[in-house]
């Protein structure tokens, strides 16, 4: 089994918040929580909903960039969506396209979020901010909603320089709840069902 070594771990360490209580803020199980926990590639914190991921920059104090390994860097300029609902139009009327076509463009289905903009804190995830701006040629960390909290200083330091052997010798059983064996901690990936957000 693998120590906590992602972004999100480092966050909640420092801000002295456990793996059970993001398990609980997420209401998510406690093996999805533990693949987050411990997530190298970033692939589980972009299957976040926005919602979510607002609940969790809002409790560990930091910008949804921190979370990620591969940082665009903070938000430059704070945007809502009802902005960037608005840039995606000009974008579509400029190039004539049709929605069904930018749907296609962008690789999710958006329709709705034009109907009504604050689906996307329910229905999208970071891939799909990502990818919507990435199109637009939008920074999308300005698109986040709240983006308000900075990592601080002695994180950033943590994360700047990579210095996780301090991290990754951290004692296994400070973080994994006591009755937990490996087998439990399969978590949603493999064979195993993904919990629906």
């Amino acid at each position: 089994m693998s120590d906590p070594v992602s972004p999100l771990a480092i966050a909640a360490n420092s801000s002295g918040v456990s793996i059970e209580e993001i398990a609980a803020l997420l209401d998510i199980n406690l093996p999805w929580a533990w693949d987050l926990w411990t997530d190298k590639e970033d692939d589980e914190i972009y299957t976040l909903t926005l919602g979510k991921l607002q609940s969790l920059v809002t409790r560990l104090h930091v910008e949804v960039t921190a979370l990620v390994y591969e940082s665009p860097g903070p938000a430059r300029r704070r945007a809502s969506l009802d902005e960037l609902a608005m840039d995606a139009r000009v974008f579509c009327d400029t190039s004539k396209l049709s929605m069904d076509e930018f749907s296609d463009l962008v690789g999710w289905e958006m329709q709705v979020f034009f109907d009504r903009t604050d689906s996307a804190w329910e229905d999208w995830n970071l891939e799909w901010l990502k990818d919507v701006c990435g199109v637009l040629g939008l920074h999308w960390p300005d698109y986040f909603p709240n983006c308000d909290f900075k990592l601080s200083d002695s994180v950033m330091e943590s994360v700047e320089a990579a210095d996780l052997a301090a991290w990754r010798a951290l004692s296994y059983q400070q973080f994994a709840p006591d009755h937990a064996s490996d087998d439990e901690f399969c978590g949603p990936l493999g064979n195993s069902p993904s919990p629906a957000l």
